[in-house]
């Protein structure tokens, strides 16, 4: 049975580690942070380097999701993704009139009907300097999560609004007497997810669907655990039931209730196109012998059920006149 320290390395997630490693490493970071320690230094230069990379890391997770999307057959035709394949051409939300918008990390759009499913990313990255907790700035974050949410469902109601969160495995350890820094934010982010009806303005602020990836920064501390740079998971906060899905209180969640982020993504899609027609379902049949064959119109009998007149129907009507009879013998 698979274990987190056997699960192979992400390669876009990967590939997301090293980019945001440049030109900041977390090395460096990691640096700075023991310096600072040792010195009681300002920490405005430690702030401004986990910014950078943190800035970095969100732009690459937001092309590895848009990818994704971009991957599923129900987006294929005539929807627009954001951003492209190379990270650029993200989209602002900022409707007629506006003075100021706001940034979306990865969309879903149609001309014709506007924005169809936004994304929006939050990471908690790196220890608190003071507790060594990742969720210091998580009120921050759901603050930010909250306006983004509200801004957008206030003005398009039926726009399907995720959140992902990314959290390193650390995270799921840095609290040896309360919840870790995972559990809360997964507590945290259900308590905000779920409208009962778009129709509703007093849950513009809750979004539709959410969830936390768990990923391997290459930390030492992490490493020597076995759990190498580049391996993720997502959780759901939500299963594909609608139940909450319940964290441990301490340490990694059990890798049954973890998804990849190509069935994350099929789950969020599924979730966003719930009670639609390309939502119907059936049942498996009775088991019963009873079988009754194709009708005339399946076999191939010219027999319509549509309201449009067949094309006989609209043919030139020709008017035959009856053939003359023969007139009778007056002397037979």
């Amino acid at each position: 049975m698979p274990t987190w320290s056997t699960l192979a390395v992400d390669a876009a997630m990967e590939a997301a580690l090293v980019a945001a490693d440049n030109p900041i490493s977390r090395a460096a970071i990691r640096q700075e942070f023991t310096h600072l320690l040792a010195t009681s230094g300002n920490l405005a230069r430690l702030r401004e380097m986990r910014q950078r990379w943190s800035v970095e890391f969100a732009r690459r997770c937001a092309t590895m999701v848009a990818n994704e999307l971009r991957s599923q057959p129900v987006l294929k035709t005539g929807f627009q993704i954001t951003p492209d394949a190379s990270g650029g051409g993200q989209e602002s939300f900022t409707p007629l009139g506006y003075q100021r918008g706001k940034r979306i990390d990865v969309a879903v759009s149609k001309p014709s009907v506007g924005l169809q499913i936004a994304v929006s990313l939050k990471g908690l990255n790196f220890r608190d300097g003071t507790g060594g907790n990742f969720d210091k700035n998580l009120t921050g974050r759901l603050y930010e999560l909250r306006d983004e949410v509200s801004t957008i469902h206030e003005y398009m109601p039926r726009a399907f609004i995720t959140s992902f969160f990314f959290v390193p495995v650390a995270s799921c350890f840095d609290k040896p007497n309360a919840p870790s820094s995972f559990a809360h934010v997964v507590a945290l982010l259900r308590s905000r997810t779920g409208r009962l009806d778009p129709t509703i303005a007093a849950h513009n602020w809750r979004a539709d669907f959410g969830a936390v990836g768990v990923y391997g920064t290459g930390e030492p501390e992490e490493v020597q655990c076995g759990v190498p740079a580049g391996v993720v998971r997502y959780f759901p906060i939500f299963d594909a039931e609608g139940k909450p899905s319940l964290p441990p209180q301490r340490g990694l969640p059990v890798l049954s209730s973890t998804v990849s982020l190509r069935e994350l993504i099929q789950q969020l899609l599924g979730a966003a196109l719930h009670d639609t027609a390309a939502n119907t379902r059936f049942c498996k049949v009775a088991d019963e012998s009873i079988l009754i064959g194709p009708s005339e119109a399946a076999t191939g009998a010219r027999v319509s059920d549509s309201d449009e007149p067949m094309e006989e129907a609209l043919d030139p009507i020709v008017a035959t006149a009856p053939a003359e009879s023969e007139a009778p013998d007056e002397g037979g």
